[in-house]
């Protein structure tokens, strides 16, 4: 049982940790987009 106690709050540390890198992946996912159109639509004006 001690054992079990240590594992847990591991595990969910590193649920928490995924959970993080995963937003952070998301928003620089959705900032590259952004800038893709920011570039498309200054090719556009010329």
């Amino acid at each position: 049982m001690k054992c079990n106690k240590i594992e847990k709050p591991i595990f969910i540390i590193i649920i928490l940790i995924l959970f993080i890198i995963n937003g952070i992946n998301q928003s620089s996912i959705i900032n590259s987009m952004n800038q893709q159109r920011n570039i498309n639509e200054k090719k556009e004006e010329f």
